[in-house]
């Protein structure tokens, strides 16, 4: 039964248990944008809940909702089993989850969409409709699209077709994660989520011709974004929603090894899905390829018209940050200009064709001066060029600026593995073959061996051990290697686990944020209704103790526009976007 509480239900628990007095339904309503008879029903369900668990709510006419506990150990285990659940899934606020499905509703409706069929959709009101409304044009802003409002009729989103293309593609990482309830299944899953098997060929398909392209090869997350942009195109093709590109771009597309890639994926897509794709299409999926490239050696890549173009715009931002940091030497460094060039060229592709990443949200975290680097790197570009760079751009960037906070390239070195599996050496063949293919631009090779054959390896040859065994088996390596337990048939959710157990070995030396904790910059228990007013107080604090003599709200302002600080283990980073302090500094609430 705890699996039909969503995120409205967790918050309300949660403030039931932290308040001792009670609270009225109005606190409820405000809070989670929904009326008081929602509330009810609620706090109805939700009791029926928790009275399994050690615990009910209590109410009183005129008073409000308060929480009795009869069995406290019941009860926190519950709330910790429930808190464990809900974060593995994801689970966004209601009001976020809304916003995302008008999105996908009004790029899913082929006719105008009339207020009244969203509130019926959502069981919501026309104030709450409205407020999500206007949350959606801001993502729809992201690609530069509109939503016109035409009198008495209804709204409808209107724009370039690519960039409609492209925002169908982002919502489905919101769709994935939906937990609210609505009135009917969404058009969206109907026209755009494939069969997973016509999703896995076309991924097949990618994989095996980018083979050409070995120092550019594609991640494992955007060959999952290149496959669902082809098969957005074959539905957008049906519904007779064709793309065209101007001149210009086919012109600097077209020349490109990577648009000949993109016919040979397209013509053998085609037979998949039994269409026909035009040569905008064509140019489409070549844009996808060459803005989501990973670019891993430096020796070997071809210098393009793009990256020539970006060139002395990489010295710019050198320049920039040698001032406003006071570096040295830096603005000499010739290779690192190279190579913030070389990604500067993917990221304005990505930029100016509206292509969202996600190829860098597992590998976290670098370096909190990394971090403020690169956002100093986006404010330039959003000045100099008025190009607003997405968050994982941003952070695609503070790798690269990682080492020696900008003075050398970023490099990868391979980890060197080997395998046991709890079955034979034939199982094991193929995990390993799926651990290559998955993880070819982290693995340098992986060995296979029987436990029993454990005893004769000299394991200083290995950096990581693969393993379906149990812990207690191998304690005798103690902390000789990191050990990656899997299963034989791991799914997506253990790829990101292994990704990220391979990253914490590849990104040596990472900013150890426990180690850099100080009591006097950690806040407690701040309960701020808006942003604003958490960093208004946070300045304070800093003011109070250190000499500021510039506009420290507006930077953190500026960061949090840039930058958006994340939540780490239930705590919050802020960090400013300019060297305020005399030292370097954390502040954490």
């Amino acid at each position: 039964m705890r699996h039909d509480l969503d995120y409205n239900h967790i918050q309300a628990l949660k403030w039931l248990n932290d308040h001792n007095e009670p609270l009225n339904a109005q606190f409820f309503a405000n809070n989670l944008s929904v009326s008081s008879k929602t509330v009810r029903s609620y706090l109805k369900y939700l009791d029926k809940v928790i009275r399994n668990y050690g615990a009910q709510i209590s109410s009183k006419s005129g008073v409000g909702y308060h929480l009795v506990i009869s069995d406290v150990q019941m009860f926190t285990k519950f709330c910790e089993e429930l808190t464990n659940e809900h974060d593995q899934k994801r689970i966004f606020s209601n009001e976020f989850e809304r916003t995302h499905f008008i999105v996908r509703y009004l790029l899913s409706e082929c006719d105008i969409v009339k207020i009244d069929d969203i509130e019926q959709q959502l069981f919501v009101n026309r104030t709450t409709v409205n407020a999500s409304l206007k949350k959606a044009k801001e993502v729809f802003d992201q690609f530069s699209l509109k939503i016109i409002n035409q009198s008495k009729r209804g709204l409808k989103v209107v724009g370039d077709e690519h960039n409609i293309r492209a925002c169908i593609n982002y919502e489905f990482e919101f769709y994935c994660s939906m937990t609210i309830n609505t009135k009917e299944e969404e058009k969206y899953t109907s026209f755009y989520k494939a069969d997973s098997h016509i999703l896995n060929a076309l991924k097949n398909i990618i994989i095996k011709n980018q083979n050409a392209y070995t120092s550019n090869n594609l991640s494992d997350q955007s060959v999952d974004i290149i496959a669902r942009a082809i098969y957005i195109a074959f539905i957008r093709n049906k519904l007779n929603n064709k793309l065209e590109f101007n001149i210009n771009v086919r012109k600097r597309f077209s020349a490109r090894n990577s648009y000949y890639l993109a016919k040979i994926i397209l013509d053998r897509a085609s037979r998949i899905l039994d269409c026909e794709f035009t040569i905008d299409d064509i140019i489409e999926i070549t844009i996808y390829i060459v803005g989501y490239r990973v670019l891993l050696d430096f020796q070997n890549i071809t210098y393009s018209d793009d990256y020539l173009k970006t060139r002395d715009l990489a010295f710019d931002v050198i320049k920039y940050l040698e001032k406003i940091n006071d570096f040295q030497y830096i603005g000499k460094d010739i290779r690192l200009a190279d190579d913030i060039s070389l990604q500067l060229v993917q990221i304005l592709i990505r930029n100016e064709f509206k292509l969202q990443t996600s190829n860098y949200l597992q590998q976290r975290k670098c370096s909190l001066m990394a971090d403020k680097l690169a956002v100093q790197v986006s404010y330039y570009l959003q000045i100099k060029l008025n190009v607003r760079l997405a968050k994982d751009d941003v952070y695609q960037l503070a790798m690269l600026i990682y080492p020696i906070f900008g003075r050398y390239p970023f490099r990868i070195n391979k980890v060197k593995a080997l395998l046991v599996s709890d079955i034979n050496k034939s199982v094991a063949k193929g995990i390993v073959e799926r651990l290559i293919r998955n993880f070819s631009s982290l693995i340098l090779s992986i060995d296979m061996f029987e436990y029993y054959e454990l005893k004769n390896i000299d394991f200083n040859e290995y950096q990581v051990l693969f393993t379906s065994l149990r812990s207690d088996d191998f304690a005798f390596l103690g902390n000789r290697l990191k050990i990656i337990y899997l299963n034989l048939f791991f799914d997506e959710n253990d790829k990101i686990y292994i990704r990220q157990q391979l990253c914490s070995i590849l990104i040596n030396g990472g900013f150890n944020y426990q180690a850099f904790f100080n009591t006097d910059n950690i806040r407690y228990g701040l309960n701020f209704r808006t942003k604003k007013q958490a960093l208004q107080d946070i300045v304070e604090t800093i003011v109070s103790k250190e000499k500021i003599t510039t506009d420290l709200l507006g930077d953190l302002l500026l960061t949090e526009d840039i930058y958006p600080a994340e939540t780490f283990e239930n705590t919050v980073f802020i960090s400013p976007v300019f060297p305020h302090t005399p030292k370097a500094s954390l502040y954490v609430f």
